[in-house]
């Protein structure tokens, strides 16, 4: 059977080969887990944060939606105006509130780590509730 992977993990699949780098090197630059771009369970907004982090060069645009080109126009000149990581984030994300489709894809993102975190929350107070039962 064909393995599934997200069209985000295709693209940064994409960018890997454009970049010439093992998936290993991958992995240990962006220090994203081993193994998470094999599985069919799509990428935390933790992972894809380390990756545009690690790669500056990347057009998040493209990423989320396929939209435009893999690198960021005039990626230099972009990097010269933000010698702070913390300035290049945000003028990303300023840039990125523009887009509709990207508004669309974060919701969605942000909204399946809520209800990872609200299950991981209700599976924990489980545990707590089974372990006190059987302590009393």
């Amino acid at each position: 059977m064909e393995q599934f992977y997200s069209k985000i993990k295709l693209r940064i699949l994409k960018h890997i080969e454009d970049k010439g780098i093992s998936k290993r090197q991958f992995y240990i630059e962006t220090g994203i887990s081993n193994g998470v771009l094999d599985k069919k369970t799509g990428l935390t907004e933790l992972n894809i944060e380390k990756y545009l982090n690690t790669y500056e060069e990347i057009n998040p645009t493209w990423l989320l939606t396929g939209k435009g080109n893999m690198y960021v126009d005039n990626y230099s000149e972009l990097n010269d105006n933000y010698k702070n990581s913390d300035d290049f984030s945000l003028a990303l994300l300023n840039a990125l509130v523009n887009d509709s489709k990207v508004k669309q894809a974060l919701k969605l993102i942000i909204r399946k780590e809520i209800n990872d975190f609200a299950t991981q929350k209700s599976l924990d107070l489980l545990k707590k509730d089974k372990n006190s039962d059987s302590k009393g």
